[in-house]
């Protein structure tokens, strides 16, 4: 049966794996399955396996696995035209990519968060790499904008500060609606408020530079 050849290829006790069976066509049963399993172990523990079944189950399993963050494997194998189905022997593992990861949602998330907590080097360098790696860079662009206008302005840097948040913000006009960020909500409104006091710092500045060479 299905427990002893998982205990086998695990190399396991067959008494230490549980069987828990769901009626196809019960995904509501599948997700509470999945969840009263990993609700015993941290973030990253649990892997789920949606290999075999039918395809809605299969996609229930994929659906649930991410909800609860648990990394996705599947068996892969040589597909058989023969056989119409993979060759026997030639079954390996193999880890799905994270969504998530694949469309940048999780580093995006964390640039945002250094921003918010005043990390400005962390948020930009997290949005850069970002913004390099995605096909679709804009938003990543407007988020490394906006840590490096920042991190200007912390550095009294307020011309660098101003330049770089104008460019955010345009790029936020232009295609924030469109591409769906919710995290810009009345940025531009802010920033466009703000930007006329960079202005009037950084000629503070360059007065207090002319009498003071040793303003920053």
């Amino acid at each position: 049966g299905p427990r002893e050849l998982i205990a086998r290829v695990a190399g396991l006790k067959p008494d230490t794996v549980d069987l828990v069976v769901v009626e196809p066509g019960k995904e509501d049963e599948l997700y509470r399955a999945v969840r009263e399993f990993a609700s015993g172990y941290a973030p990253g523990e649990v892997w789920v396996d949606p290999t075999g079944g039918k395809k809605s189950m299969s996609a229930a399993a994929a659906v649930a696995a991410n909800v609860l963050s648990c990394p996705l494997v599947y068996v892969d194998g040589v597909y058989n035209p023969e056989l119409r189905c993979p060759d026997p022997t030639s079954e390996f593992p193999r880890m799905l990519a994270n969504p998530l990861v694949v469309f940048g949602d999780l580093e995006r998330d964390e640039a945002l968060r250094c921003l918010a907590r005043g990390e400005y080097r962390q948020a930009l360098e997290l949005a850069t790499a970002l913004a390099q790696r995605l096909y679709e860079s804009r938003e990543a662009e407007a988020i490394a904008g906006l840590a490096r206008g920042y991190l200007a302005w912390s550095r009294f840097q307020f011309a660098e500060a101003r330049e770089s948040l104008e460019a955010s913000a345009l790029l936020v006009e232009r295609h924030a609606r469109r591409g769906g960020w919710a995290w810009s909500g009345s940025l531009v409104d802010a920033l466009r408020r703000s930007l006329p006091a960079l202005g009037q710092l950084d000629e503070l500045r360059q007065g207090i530079t002319a009498q003071s060479p040793s303003w920053p």
